[in-house]
């Protein structure tokens, strides 16, 4: 009897050895399977923002054990392609990282999702204009939020104040009006050369043809009171405005003032070496110029940002200086398979005021979500303020609510190039103003 108890007991513990390795072994079940969202986007190849990205998704892993984000590096030249083609192929991230002026492009696709839904506790909370300029009828003519509002991307002018001192300027007088602007930069190009040779310009800008000479020169046509398209999307980029801007950038060229069929990321090189008298950027390009020149903060002290040049009427107010709406936008891809993790990380990155702080702090890039603009940085720093006051002039052009979009900013940028090689602006402007009107099936 002793011995079959003995039996029964030994065999009662091998059965519980067994289940016990096929329930808590080697291979997790489902439910314990982490939820994977790929993100895509340029943050993570950019020096000025690697290591704050991945900040943040240590941080976001750190409250979502279960979850594990995988990051897709694409390089902000390609990304509006490359997520087009991915979406076309059936190979979506679950969410990415685009530019403002794509989302129309994006939305008409049907490649992503609306979000009014998922952020109606929250979305009244951003800065103004910024939710407005996002929602707009997609391909099913009904209009829709298309993206979060994630950090705040409009130029503004920086300039050499060590240049400005050199030419005998007042670096603490930065101009507000255009002809002071002419004032600034013919006095630093009239400096020549360097000790080296070379020459010091003194404004320089994308004047090649891509998406981001067509950009940067909007935010010039806006402040000389022009667009692409009027408000009832009517095509008036060669109205007078139009001719004045252009005509303004040829005689900078013209009179050697800045450079024709210049690369818009070769103007840091040229800003740290003491070449150029300024460029118009966002405010990511106080981190970039502090590691391009190799000297970090010491570099600000030869540098200073101020509102884009206006020919507006009341260039005191801030709402005057127009600048091209180019910020940093989130989005969530139909195909995604987690959409409710992908948005919590999304509105993570976009809303939480101690990441979008350090986002802030560490790469000058400041969030749009008005809780966490609340933080005393934003206001107590000089830099980050002057971006705080020019976002109210800042304006997502018509053209970036269209699927359009990338043939539109080729027929400007070509315009450009054409002007500024010794062709006549407004020639130039009408056979832009022609393409682009096949383009929107518009007739005079």
């Amino acid at each position: 009897m002793n011995e079959r108890i003995r039996i029964w007991t030994i065999l009662l513990i091998v059965g519980a050895l067994v289940a016990s390795f096929f329930t808590s072994g080697a291979a997790p079940s489902p439910q314990e399977e982490p939820i994977v969202i790929r993100f895509a986007g340029w943050i993570g190849m950019e020096e000025s923002t690697a290591k704050q990205f991945n900040y943040m998704v240590e941080k976001f892993q750190e409250k979502h054990p279960n979850v594990k984000i995988e990051y897709e590096g694409i390089a902000w030249e390609n990304t509006r392609q490359q997520l087009l083609m991915e979406a076309a192929a059936g190979n979506a991230p679950d969410v990415a990282q685009v530019a403002a002026p794509w989302i129309g492009q994006f939305a008409y696709s049907g490649a992503i999702e609306p979000l009014e839904e998922r952020a109606k506790d929250f979305a009244a909370d951003y800065v103004p204009g910024v939710v407005e300029s996002y929602t707009f009828p997609g391909a099913d003519g009904v209009a829709h939020m298309w993206g979060l509002p994630w950090v705040a991307v409009h130029d503004t002018l920086f300039y050499n104040t060590a240049l400005m001192q050199k030419a005998g300027l007042d670096p603490t007088k930065l101009p507000s009006t255009i002809e002071e602007f002419e004032q600034v930069v013919y006095a630093i190009a009239k400096l020549g050369t360097d000790e080296k040779g070379n020459k010091i310009w003194g404004y320089t800008t994308a004047t090649d043809r891509s998406e981001l000479a067509a950009n940067v020169f909007n935010a010039w046509l806006f402040n000389f009171g022009g667009d692409v398209l009027d408000e009832n999307g009517k095509v008036i980029i060669n109205n007078e405005a139009g001719v004045k801007a252009l005509t303004f950038w040829k005689k900078l060229v013209d009179d050697g003032v800045m450079p024709a069929g210049f690369s818009f990321r070769d103007q840091y090189n040229l800003m740290v070496n003491y070449q150029t008298g300024g460029f118009s950027d966002g405010s990511y390009a106080r981190d970039v110029l502090r590691i391009t020149s190799g000297k970090g903060k010491e570099f600000d002290k030869d540098f200073a940002v101020a509102l884009h040049p206006t020919t507006l009427p009341n260039p005191e107010d801030p709402c005057q200086h127009k600048a091209i709406f180019h910020h940093h936008t989130l989005v969530l891809f139909k195909q995604s398979q987690h959409k409710d993790m992908a948005f919590e990380f999304i509105k993570f990155l976009s809303t939480d005021p101690e990441i979008t702080l350090y986002y802030a702090q560490g790469s000058s890039l400041f969030p749009l979500y008005k809780p966490a603009l609340a933080d005393p940085f934003y206001s107590q720093d000089a830099f980050a303020k002057t971006f705080q006051d020019a976002l109210c002039g800042a304006k997502l052009y018509g053209i970036s609510k269209t699927p359009q979009y990338a043939q539109a900013v080729d027929f400007i940028a070509i315009a450009i190039t054409q002007a500024l090689s010794g062709g006549d602006p407004k020639q130039a402007l009408d056979e832009a103003a022609a393409n682009l009107k096949v383009l929107y099936k518009q007739t005079d």
